[in-house]
This record gives C-alpha cells, structure tokens and sequence, in this order.
C-alpha cells in the first residue's frame, strides 16, 4: 500500500445478503452525503477504506475494502474486501469474527482500531513506512548514533568533519560458504571469500583469519542478510552470562566461556543476548614481550625465533652426515650463513673414518676435524660409523670433542702359561704383537728363588734392567733378561711394558710389589713391536700361573 487516508460518509445499506465468506459486497447505493457524488477510490483518494456492517449490533463485523464499481443501476460493489478484522491488536483477520449478513443490513464507513494502527503512537517502537517531509527540523535528545541505521544529528556530523565520529559496530557485506544462522561465529576462508563456521577444533578456522558473527541468516553461495559483524557489539545471542569473557568454541559457530582447542578470544558479554565483538583483544603482545623479540638478526622467514620444542630438537645443529671417504657434510635447517668461531654441532656419521677428516657445513667449505687439542688429525676409527658425535668450530677448524667410544682403552686377553717344575721357561707369545701397553700377572703357591723375565725379539746391546730390593741389587746393561731373586715378598707380580713405540725410543716394563704399591724391577728394550716375553722361575716354587693382557690407547 502507497497512500492511505480516512474517509467519511452516510449510512448504507447491504444491496442482498452476504455469507460469512463473501469477498465482495454490493450496497444499494454508495454516494457522498450533500454532494450526491458517486464514490471512487480515487476520490476517496486511498488505497484502502475501513468500514463497518451491522454496527452497535450483536452482529457488528469490521472490514476492509480496496475498490469500489459503480454499477448502472445505482448499486456500488465494493471489491478485495477483506473480513472479520480483529476487535484487538494485530487486528488481523480472523474466521470468528466473520459473520453472515441479512440484505439492507446497515453499512458504514467507520474508524475501527485498524484504522488508529495507522498512526504513531508515542510509546511504541514502530516501523514507519512511506515519505514524511518535516517543515522543520526535528530534535533529537537520544545522543549521537551508534548503529549504521540511526539518524545522524548536526552534532554526529560535526563530529564527523572533525574526527569525533563514535561508533559501535562495524558491518560488512558477505556470502556465505554453508548454512549459517545469526549470531554465529564464523571466518572468511581466503580460497573462496566466502564466510563459515568457526570451530576451535580445527586450528585454521579460529588462528590468523578474520572472525565475523553473522547478522543474519545465510546459505551456501547466498548473501548473509544483514551482513557480518568484524566489530562491535552484536545483539544476535542468547544465554550468555552478563560481563564474562567468551572464546570460540569446540561446537562450530557457538562461542563458550571455556576456552577451545585453540585458544582465541572473541569478546566480552555485555548482557544475555549482547556481546562486544573483538577479537584477541586480550591475546595482543605486550610492548615488554615485543622487547624480548629483539635480536642482533633480522627475524623472517629463514631467521625464525626459536620455541621450547626447538632447542629440544636442535634442528639447526644436529642431524645425519651425508659424504664419504673421510668427508663428512652436513646440510643446517635453516642453513647457517656463515661460520663463527663457537658453532656447535651434534652429529651422527654415516661412515667411519679412516684417517684425516673434513666437514663441510651448509656448502660453505671443508673444515679440517681435529682431536682436543685442536692440532692432531683424526685417526682411524675416531668417528665410528653410526656414531653421535659432537664438533666444536674453533674459528679455524672443528674440534672433535666427543671420539668414537673405542677411544675409551679396553683390554684384551693376549695368552696365559702355567708351570708346576721351578727353572721350567714359559713363553708367552701375544695374540696380538705391538699392542701399546703390556700387563703380565704371575702368582705362585710358594714363592719362588728368583724370576727371570727376557723380552723376545730384542737388540741385546740396548737392553737394559734395574731392580731395588733388600736381598738383591743389580744394572746390567746389554742382559739379555731381568732377574729377581727377591725370595721373600714374591707371591704375585705385576709386569706392565710398552709394546709399541717408535724407532729409537725403549719399551719399559715395570714389576709392581705384592702390595701393589711398590715398583719392585723395571725394564726396557728398543723393540719396535714386542710380540712375546719368556719367564723363568727360580727354585723352590711349586705350582704357578702366568696371564697377559693387551691394551691399545
């Protein structure tokens, strides 16, 4: 309807009679009182026209009618009549209030509530519809607008000019990617543009994407009435609970007051049905916290910052070896720019070495790997093929800080001998000639006169011996064995000798006291290889035992 206006006259009379359903009406006449003047609706001038039948009657039933034909036998038949309007508010129709209606039954135009619906009322929040031009300016005492559909007053836009403006909420338009109701939480998925439910369950939902609450319902690939809410306050919710904070919830599109999987704020409820909408607004860096980001490199994409997680794993300084043949190479992640003096790297290798060793880090050149003491090269067999081991840049080369564990000495059974006859020459050969270093248990049941001990394969000229003891003293040189006659303190002894050595420099050997504590004999020899020992045991021994033990260092 465009136009609507009251309108007055006499009184009329039903034409025939009228069933309850009628929806046209014909009156004996239909003029306007004085005038004479048959009535239009255009000269009524409205599009629709309330009446009444059967006024002040038990029988009375209000009515409305959109057109009026002027028949040529003086009748008017009123057309898109609509019957039994309510006596009450919404004052629609209703089948009880349709009444069947004797012919010359009186009609009337009339003012029934319907037509007091029509105007403003003063204390109700109404919907008006239709042009209203004021002749002056109305006043408003109601404050400056909030919403995007509130009138703007002089003042809002001064305000605007001047960069005052106040607002509380921020609507933008917006299509959405599945069934969406108000009031729910959704996000704009970068793929399609298109909005849809949040759930904290799922990280990319929620985590850096923009976060909406719908103002209306949506369907896939429609527009969402009234649009999407990115700020402000939204008055689409129920059953919150008044000034708490809400989180996105573990149900898609609800929000909770219990934080989801991920964790993202959403707002702070101002009612039960109203929540200011921001995001984050509690989850921002602090300036404290963006001061302990600061770094003597540029943070990005290959400079990242380093988690908890990250030091555990230590991605960017350990890993597996790749190369071969004495060459190891190890790629960083991320790769590291450059060497500096201090680098650590932990490493498992993926070959044995078999003597000098490089590593080359992120392709930036071969280092040489050194023992300790940052001088020796490695020497086979110090990184062991599977091996963790851990390298320390120097500033020159890499210092090997943690060798193969066959590093740690281990001793290995060379051979035993046992004699029961005193003077009887037990050899011992090796199984293993030139080890590093020698240890040769003997123990007697009855200690013997003297034992003889002669180190094999030997230049006799550069052979030497010295022995301390009360029952015995004597230096030879050029002797082709040590002798010990010390009866008194033999039960068990200790021989330890050098096996290997290099050209010119002597093998020692040393005889340790029972006690363990006392060298008792020492010996020596230019062999360059010791492969075997022969010992001889003096008179007066009973059964006895010899055993020796290997050791590489």
């Amino acid at each position: 309807m465009t136009t609507f206006h009251t309108a007055g006259g006499g009184t009329y009379n039903l034409n025939a009679s009228i069933s309850s359903t009628a929806t046209t009406i014909t009156l004996s006449s239909f003029l306007e009182p004085v005038s004479n003047v048959a009535y239009t609706m255009a000269l009524l001038n409205t599009d629709i026209v309330y009446a009444t039948i059967s006024p002040r009657t038990t029988n009375s039933e209000f009515i409305s009618f959109t057109g009026i034909t002027q028949n040529a036998d003086g009748t008017a038949t009123l057309t898109g009549v609509v019957r039994g309007l309510a006596k009450k508010s919404p004052f629609t129709t209703s089948s009880t209030f349709k009444l069947p209606h004797p012919g010359q039954s009186v009609f009337r135009l009339s003012d029934p509530p319907q037509v007091f619906e029509k105007y403003v009322s003063l204390e109700n929040a109404e919907t008006i519809s239709g042009l209203k031009t004021f002749s002056t300016t109305p006043v408003s005492s109601a404050g400056l607008p909030t919403s995007s559909t509130e009138f703007a007053t002089k003042q809002y836009v001064d305000n605007t000019a001047t960069g005052t403006t106040t607002i509380n909420r921020i609507v933008v338009s917006g299509t959405a990617g599945e069934t969406i109701a108000a009031g729910n939480l959704i996000y704009q998925k970068a793929a399609d543009n298109r909005w849809w439910l949040c759930d904290a369950d799922t990280a990319a939902t929620v985590e850096n994407v923009n976060l909406g609450i719908a103002q209306g319902a949506g369907t896939a690939g429609n527009a969402i009435t009234g649009g999407v809410l990115i700020s402000g306050v939204d008055s689409n919710q129920s059953g919150l609970t008044a000034n708490t904070k809400y989180y996105a919830s573990n149900t898609a599109g609800a929000i909770s007051t219990s934080a989801g999987t991920t964790e993202v704020s959403i707002g702070f409820s101002l009612s039960t049905t109203s929540i200011l909408f921001t995001p984050r607004y509690d989850q921002q860096i602090t300036e404290d916290q963006q001061d302990a980001l600061a770094s003597t490199t540029t943070p990005n994409s290959t400079n990242k910052y380093l988690t908890q997680k990250d030091f555990q794993i230590g991605a960017e300084i350990s890993g597996s070896t790749t190369g071969s043949a004495n060459a190891y190479v190890f790629t960083s992640s991320p790769a590291i720019a450059a060497y500096s003096a201090g680098m650590t790297f932990r490493l498992k290798a993926n070959f044995a070495n078999t003597g000098s060793a490089t590593l080359n880090v992120s392709g930036l050149g071969a280092k040489d790997i050194k023992k300790l003491d940052g001088a020796t090269a490695l020497g086979s067999g110090d990184i062991a093929n599977g091996q963790e081991f851990v390298v320390i840049y120097d500033g020159t080369n890499m210092q090997l800080v943690s060798p193969a564990s066959s590093f740690i000495p281990a001793w290995t059974d060379e051979g035993s001998a046992t004699w029961s006859a005193s003077n009887a020459d037990q050899v011992i050969t090796f199984t293993n000639a030139g080890k590093d270093l020698y240890k040769v248990y003997m123990y007697f049941t009855v200690a013997p006169a003297g034992i003889a001990i002669l180190l094999n394969a030997i230049t006799a000229a550069n052979y030497t011996y010295t022995y301390t003891s009360t029952n015995a003293v004597a230096t030879t040189a050029g002797a082709t064995s040590m002798r010990i006659t010390d009866t008194t303190t033999i039960l068990v002894a200790e021989l330890l000798i050098q096996g290997k050595h290099a050209s010119g420099v002597k093998s020692v050997g040393a005889i340790v006291s029972t006690d363990n504590t006392t060298i008792k004999g020492i010996l020596s020899s230019d062999s360059n290889n010791l492969s075997s020992i022969t010992i001889k045991v003096g008179a007066g021994s009973s059964t006895g035992k010899v055993h020796a033990y290997g050791l590489n260092l």
